[in-house]
């Protein structure tokens, strides 16, 4: 008995279908996605072009000391989630790092005084990776129980990420 293989064949792309459902997500909402989508892409370059320490660090510096105003902590989350929606239709593959110095650039851009950060951890026999955002000693666009298995890269006394 033979078995039949099917070629996956990839669904069309449907231009007035996204259009529409572009236009519907309103002149604001519209902005912040593509804003994202040409972040990411960015920032795809600049990792690949000067690394991942030069890429942190072309955010803009804010005082370490400085406060963000409550309002920048919900402006922040919406902007990670466009993030998370413009990474799964970006032609890069905008993966966590991607997506957390996207988000750094845009809050340090603003003015706010966020965090990137990068942990590591072992799990299964092999090392894995995670970025985040903090802003203000909270998390931006992740959860806790997400990053609590991992250890951050940065030592006691060494220089952050920023």
């Amino acid at each position: 008995m033979a078995l039949a293989i099917r070629q996956r064949t990839a669904a069309p792309f449907h231009w007035p279908r996204r259009l529409a459902r572009l236009r519907r997500l309103g002149r604001g909402n519209t902005r912040m996605l593509l804003s994202a989508w040409v972040r990411l892409l960015a920032v795809d370059l600049s990792v690949r072009c000067v690394g991942v320490r030069r890429t942190a660090r072309m955010a803009p510096r804010t005082p370490l000391g400085a406060r963000s105003a409550p309002v920048e902590h919900w402006h922040a989350q919406n902007y990670a989630r466009w993030l998370r929606v413009a990474a799964r239709h970006h032609l890069v593959r905008a993966e966590c790092l991607h997506q957390s110095l996207a988000l750094h650039q845009w809050l340090r851009a603003r003015g706010a005084s966020s965090t990137f950060v990068i942990g590591v951890t072992r799990a299964s026999g092999e090392l894995r990776a995670h970025a985040w955002v903090r802003l203000d000693g909270r998390l931006v666009g992740d959860v806790d129980a997400a990053v609590a298995p991992f250890a951050e890269l940065t030592a006691d006394g060494a220089e952050p990420w920023l």
